[in-house]
């Protein structure tokens, strides 16, 4: 098991949605310029775009960071590398270079909730909902561009993206990890590399191995110093009959 920030290439180039890509190099991204500065201004986010065009590397790590992030700071930093999910006009259709852009963070950390509760949804049932794509149908803003290197469907901000990436992504690699981690869970959102994996990190599967065990014998321990205390009581009889 890697980090959960590690780059799943494996599963990303293998994924039809992907592959999608290479055949008929057709691309999803969103509307969006690169962010040239982001900060925090009390309860809210503020920023621009600077003059160079917006892209994704890999859509699993982006799931995953915008699912994970907990702080303000984390927000901010997640501004900075993708983009702003919300505060943006999701009709406009002209290029977003060089605007500014603010929200809110309780704004933000609405928008975090209702991803993550889709995530949770998602990620007990096997079928993959991918016809529907995303919430909604078309925005206005949602549109096609044509170039000599392929068709991109560019969605209207970012929050659309994303939602179209955690259902599109394999559904049976979704997951949300239960480890105990105090009196609480881990609860970090990920992709599963292999489909045996059910913990974020090696971590957390030692943690949840270790609450089995110790479960386990909190249910037996009476059993089990039952049998431990016949066993020494034999041996001493054991003992006793060989000396006469």
């Amino acid at each position: 098991m890697q980090d959960r920030n590690n780059s799943l290439d494996t599963l990303s180039r293998n994924h039809p949605a992907c592959a999608l890509d290479r055949t008929l190099q057709v691309s999803v991204t969103a509307n969006l310029a690169a962010v040239k500065e982001a900060r925090l201004e009390q309860e809210s986010v503020v920023g621009s775009f600077g003059e160079t065009e917006w892209s994704l590397s890999d859509p699993v790590v982006l799931c995953v960071d915008f699912a994970n992030c907990r702080t303000d700071l984390q927000i901010v930093s997640f501004t900075k590398k993708y983009g702003p999910v919300c505060g943006l006009d999701s009709n406009w259709r002209g290029s977003r270079c060089g605007q500014p852009f603010q929200f809110s963070i309780s704004e933000w950390r609405q928008v975090q909730y209702d991803y993550r509760k889709h995530w949770e949804m998602l990620a007990q049932h096997s079928v993959n909902p991918a016809a529907e794509a995303y919430y909604g149908g078309m925005s206005q803003g949602d549109h096609w561009r044509g170039s000599r290197s392929g068709w991109r469907f560019i969605f209207s901000d970012l929050r659309r993206l994303l939602t179209f990436w955690l259902m599109a992504l394999p559904p049976e690699r979704r997951r949300v990890c239960g480890a105990p981690k105090g009196d609480e869970k881990c609860g970090m959102f990920f992709f599963a590399e292999k489909l045996t994996q059910h913990y974020c990190s090696d971590g957390c599967a030692d943690r949840a191995r270790a609450r089995v065990k110790l479960e386990h014998w909190n249910r037996n321990k009476a059993t089990y110093l039952k049998k431990r205390k016949q066993a020494v009581e034999k041996k001493k009889h054991t003992k006793g009959e060989k000396k006469k």
